[in-house]
């Protein structure tokens, strides 16, 4: 699909609630199309849409074929990668095909580098976009970006020194950090969008800042309760029975 027509289908997913808080009227978080052209959504009867889902249209658009590419780069990497954590946490291809976890493992770091370091020259552009939010949009993605980097790294320097256990854990909180940055980050735009309708900035930076966190801490959880989990029903395995009397 044509990167216009890709846009305006993401900025048409906040476009229903956001409407519905701000009645159709422009606040100080919304803002139409612009040349009040209404192009930037797949909805023709939302005459007003989140201010910075409209400058994310307007920068890529109708900016140069440079950022775009950039853009794809960061897109299509991050999106292979997700699809690969599909493979990598299947338990049977982790046991009996550990040759090709390794090679995915390997691609999932290679695809890593290119998304972090596209997302970094994006964020890095952002001190002069309003509607992101300035520095702070800035800072905020390189936080995000760290959050998915790091636990990746260390996963990654775990299983050369041979801890499977440790990478394991690692490797599960890259996952959450990742699948955060995705599906948090719209999720909260999605609800944080309406509520603070007449409050510019406020949904995009809970979103920049909070999702990638949120993503890591959940997976966290996750994967104790399953490790409690399996250790309690280890330990039902174990335990000897008591004869009647």
């Amino acid at each position: 699909a044509d990167i216009s027509d890709s846009i305006a289908l993401f900025t048409g997913f906040y476009d229903p609630l956001q409407n519905l808080a701000a009645h159709g009227h422009e606040t100080a978080s919304t803002k139409p199309c612009s040349g009040h052209v209404n192009n930037c959504t797949i909805f023709d009867n939302y005459k007003v849409h989140p201010a910075w889902a409209v400058t994310f249209y307007d920068r890529f658009v109708n900016g140069d074929d440079f950022h775009r590419w950039v853009l794809y780069v960061h897109t299509w990497s991050q999106t292979i990668i997700l699809l690969l954590f599909l493979l990598q946490f299947n338990s049977s291809i982790r046991q009996n095909r550990i040759s090709a976890h390794r090679w995915v493992g390997r691609l999932i770091l290679l695809l890593l580098v290119f998304g972090v370091i596209s997302a970094f020259k994006l964020a890095a552009e952002h001190t002069s976009i309003k509607d992101y939010g300035g520095l702070w949009s800035t800072l905020g993605f390189f936080w995000m970006g760290c959050w998915c980097a790091i636990p990746a790294i260390l996963g990654f320097r775990s299983i050369l020194s041979g801890d499977v256990k440790s990478h394991r854990k690692w490797m599960t909180r890259f996952s959450g950090a990742m699948w955060g940055s995705f599906f948090i980050f719209r999720l909260i735009a999605l609800i944080a969008g309406p509520i603070f309708v007449n409050v510019n900035l406020v949904a995009i930076q809970l979103s920049i800042w909070a999702s990638a966190p949120s993503g890591l801490l959940l997976a966290e959880i996750l994967s104790r309760r399953g490790s409690v989990e399996e250790t309690y029903h280890t330990e039902l395995q174990e335990e000897p029975e008591v004869s009647k009397l």
